[in-house]
C-alpha cells in the first residue's frame, strides 16, 4: 500500500451538527468516503471521485472532543498503522 497525505479542503458546509467539509488526498485529488454510504460499524472508508453536489458519506466534521466524525452517522474516523 502506498503513503498517501491526506489535507482537509477548504470547502465547508454548515449542517445541524457542525461544519463540515471534505477530506481531499493531496496525492490523487480524491475524496475519503463511507463506501457505498454504508451506515453500519465497520464499514469500509475509499477514495474516491468528489460528487457533483455535497453528498454526506464524503463529508466530515470535527466534534467539540477534536475527533473527527462522518456526516453520514456520526461514526468517528479512525486509522490503523500497518
Amino acid at each position: 500500500m502506498l503513503p498517501i497525505t491526506i489535507v482537509v479542503t477548504t470547502d465547508h458546509f454548515h449542517s445541524r451538527k457542525a461544519q463540515a467539509f471534505y477530506i481531499r488526498c493531496m496525492d490523487c485529488e480524491l475524496i475519503l468516503e463511507c463506501k457505498d454510504a454504508v451506515r453500519v460499524n465497520g464499514g469500509l472508508i475509499v477514495l474516491n471521485q468528489k460528487a457533483d453536489h455535497p453528498a454526506k458519506h464524503q463529508l466530515w466534521y470535527e466534534d467539540e472532543s477534536g475527533l473527527i466524525r462522518s456526516q453520514l452517522n456520526g461514526y468517528v474516523l479512525e486509522a490503523k498503522g500497518e
